[in-house]
């Protein structure tokens, strides 16, 4: 009987909320670069003027114009404090978040978008994947449980056509149950000294087991002690 782990949608959620937010950043350092500080940039060179001073390439024009200039424009009558050659700097960096907040975003969101579609299969012979990746539980060399316990992470090295191979078991990324199952049916194939970095899976009690061992300490419907409640007062 085939286990089939599909991704865990918990998890690769946080990369849409990643995308999401990264977008957003981007479109506010594209408007500010485009609209916000283009407009700040129109005041800063209508208050600096450039002069023939190496050491000051900038002066400030008289207040009585700026006043003028900032009424006839509709502006402000805050003075710019910054010079249009650092406006024209600050623009570009918008630019540049604009761009890296885009570059981070769309990974995100294609490691989400692909992510819906994967999977993990397993049954007592072998292991298949979504991607193509798989192999026969006879070929396996070793499994490397060092991370298991903390991180969900199982590597599997095996072998095929003469390469050693590694496929990493997460039940992080896919659902934890039928991953736990897929690992519990490879360790039952191998042998200790092939189980590194940690233990084998523990085996699932029989479902009437909790039933019958909670029947044997706890009275009757009638209020009798039990058959070994019983030996224990003959006993006594």
């Amino acid at each position: 009987m085939a286990v089939r782990a599909d991704y865990d949608p918990s998890y690769f959620k946080r990369f849409l909320w990643m995308a999401i937010g990264c977008a957003a950043a981007g479109a506010w350092f594209f408007f500010d670069g485009s609209v916000t500080y283009p407009r700040e940039l129109d005041r800063c060179k209508a208050y600096w003027q450039p002069t023939d001073n190496p050491r000051e390439p900038w002066q400030p024009i008289e207040d009585d114009e700026w006043r003028e200039v900032a009424k006839k424009n509709g502006w402000s009558k805050e003075k710019p404090t910054v010079k249009p050659d650092e406006q024209q700097e600050k623009i570009g960096t918008q630019f540049f978040y604009g761009i890296a907040s885009t570059l981070i975003a769309l990974p995100c969101l294609l490691k989400w978008y692909l992510a819906r579609a994967t999977w993990v299969e397993g049954d007592e012979n072998g292991l298949t994947s979504s991607w193509g990746q798989g192999f026969q539980f006879d070929q396996v060399e070793s499994i490397n449980k060092r991370k298991w316990e903390d991180k969900g992470i199982a590597k599997v090295r095996y072998s095929e056509g003469g390469h050693s191979r590694t496929f990493v078991l997460d039940d992080f990324k896919y659902q934890r149950k039928p991953m736990d199952n897929i690992v519990r049916w490879l360790e039952a194939k191998l042998t200790d000294d092939q189980i590194t970095g940690g233990t084998r899976q523990p085996k699932k009690k029989p479902p009437g087991d909790a039933a019958n061992e909670s029947a044997a300490t706890t009275p009757n419907a009638a209020g009798d002690p039990t058959e070994e409640s019983q030996q224990t007062e003959a006993d006594s």
